[in-house]
């Protein structure tokens, strides 16, 4: 270790990201192949076309990730996370997903995602202090 240098680079150059990124992707190619991500995104607008609600996620390797999902606050409990989600299953099975999974905070609602069928099958307590971070996922239906 004597010939290298460990930097803290809060600021890194994009082209070193992409860069590590390669990499990685270069060592999982040879232990399962080629593979690749999809996004797969959602709105919902209002007659002015504002996003009232929205879904982004990712598709890949059999699996739907839902990274984001998002409902006004006046229009919450009224069905719009619901839709988005299921759009999101659907074109994840036109996709040939098998499975679904994300994260939610423990005040971010979780029973709506246990209510759509998500099992939590991790969760990281005090993530924030006071609350938990909770992994879910589904076997989606063909």
């Amino acid at each position: 270790m004597d010939n290298f240098i460990l930097n803290y680079e809060p600021t890194p150059d994009p082209i070193d990201l992409k860069f590590l990124n390669a990499k990685i992707f270069e060592h999982n190619y040879l232990k399962i192949g080629e593979y690749r991500y999809e996004k797969i995104v959602f709105f919902i607008r209002d007659s002015n076309l504002n996003i009232v609600a929205g879904l982004y996620g990712y598709t890949g390797l059999g699996w739907l990730y839902v990274d984001v999902l998002w409902v006004e606050k006046e229009l919450r409990f009224k069905g719009f996370g619901t839709r988005l989600m299921e759009a999101a299953e659907l074109e994840a099975i036109h996709r040939g997903c098998h499975d679904v999974y994300l994260y939610t905070y423990s005040f971010q609602e979780p029973a709506f995602y246990i209510k759509l069928g998500y099992q939590v099958f991790g969760h990281l307590d005090n993530f924030p202090d006071g609350h938990a971070k909770l992994f879910m996922k589904k076997v989606l239906s063909k």
